[in-house]
């Protein structure tokens, strides 16, 4: 079984305490592949991206895993 570049399993994304997203889990297989988050506004998929780059330090407190080319870099 080969590592994903990035990966995330079960992720709450929260904000201020409250949950934005709930129960998200995604992966990309190689660096460099092309990913899209398609849905309508105020569903997010702005969240998602901001606390996949960490920006949101809430959401990333409560990440059960996120790993980036291999390496866990949350938990």
């Amino acid at each position: 079984m080969s590592k994903n570049f990035f990966e995330i399993k079960n992720v709450d994304f929260n904000i201020d305490g409250k949950t934005k997203v709930k129960n998200v889990s995604f992966s990309i297989e190689n660096e460099g592949d092309v990913i899209c988050l398609l849905g309508p506004s105020g569903i997010g998929k702005t969240t998602i991206l901001r606390t996949c780059l960490l920006y949101t330090s809430d959401a990333a407190d409560d990440m059960q895993c996120v790993d980036l080319g291999g390496r866990r870099i949350i938990k």
